[in-house]
Formats: C-alpha cells, structure tokens, sequence
C-alpha cells in the first residue's frame, strides 16, 4: 500500500470446501468509490475498471469488494491509516 493504490495482492474465495487465492496486480486509490467496517475488518467498495485484474478477480472484488482482513495482515489497517491515502 502506497501513495499510488495497493499493488500486488490477491483475493479469496471459497467453493465448497477449497480456498482459492486470485491474484490482483494494482487497485487505484481513484477506484475506491467507498469503505466500510465489518465485524472488524476494513472493505474498499471498487470501481473493478481501473482495477489491474483477471475478469475472475475483478467479479470478485465487483461482488464483496477488497477486504483488507486481520487474519492476513498484522497489524490490522485501521480507517486513520487508508485516510493517508484517500479522501473518502
């Protein structure tokens, strides 16, 4: 995470029983139309057409969005943190 936007990260999705990890070249910070908090974990709601993706990776973040997750990333980002680099 940057001044230009998050690079090289990926998203999860879960079919039946099996993890799959999909991978994300660049979100923008001009693609983040919103953000939102659930259950502890920060959303970025994206414009998925500025996004550098795979057409599977950008219907994922179309549907839930890009979850910045606690589980994955320690410490976990907090709002103060993504205001430094966005102004929504």
């Amino acid at each position: 995470m940057d001044e230009e936007g998050i690079h090289e990260t990926f998203v999860l999705t879960n079919i039946f029983a099996f993890f799959f990890a999909m991978p994300v070249k660049f979100i923008p910070w001009d693609a983040v139309r919103a953000f939102d908090e659930e259950k502890g974990c920060m959303v970025a709601y994206l414009d998925t057409s500025k996004v550098e993706a795979g057409g599977f990776s950008k219907a994922l973040l179309k549907l839930g969005g890009y979850r910045f997750c606690g589980s994955f990333v320690n410490p976990v980002v907090t709002e103060e943190e993504l205001k430094e680099f966005t102004e929504l």
